[in-house]
């Protein structure tokens, strides 16, 4: 069994919604109204589980960073969640051991995913510039600089396949 107790302001009175893989290993999704800035959830799992948390009722997607978590596991017991409602990213938890390792992976991990994002924006930004039928030199010195960025952003990946594979 399992209990997720969970506190979020600015939304008494509206829904949150919770899914995770059952004990049959079926999805279950629930939900409930907050109330006085208080929610709870209860079920069995046969183990851990991935679990997702919105107040959407429909179109439930990770690019939704207010009204989506990213998911999270839970393990039998009792489990708190507090959210931010103008950021549901910012969310916190604990009493699960499994979400506990995974933080500490995603904070190993989060210098080089934002090394990752500066050099994508980078290559889209060259990517604007790049117009061979106008000026062909031009478009393969752009082309060397994104092939380059490519290149460090390959081995910063590599990283990151380091890092999970010593946390497995």
């Amino acid at each position: 069994s399992f209990s997720l107790i969970g506190s979020i302001s600015s939304i008494n009175g509206h829904y949150i919604y919770f899914s995770y893989q059952g004990f049959s290993k079926d999805r279950i999704w629930d939900s409930v109204i907050v109330q006085q800035n208080k929610f709870k959830f209860s079920g069995k799992l046969s183990g851990q589980a991935k679990c997702y948390i919105t107040t959407r009722k429909s179109k439930r997607d990770n690019t939704d960073y207010i009204n989506v978590a990213e998911p999270f596991y839970i393990q039998p017991g009792i489990i708190t969640i507090s959210l931010d409602s103008t950021d549901f990213k910012k969310c916190r938890i604990t009493g699960s051991g499994v979400q506990a390792q995974l933080d500490v992976l995603n904070r190993k991990r989060k210098p080089i995913y934002d090394k990752l994002k500066t050099l994508r924006n980078r290559i889209d930004s060259l990517s604007i510039l790049y117009n061979p039928e106008e000026d062909l030199i031009g478009a393969i010195k752009i082309k060397k600089q994104q092939d380059d960025l490519n290149n460090k952003m390959d081995s910063y990946s590599a990283e990151i396949v380091l890092l999970n594979k010593k946390f497995i």
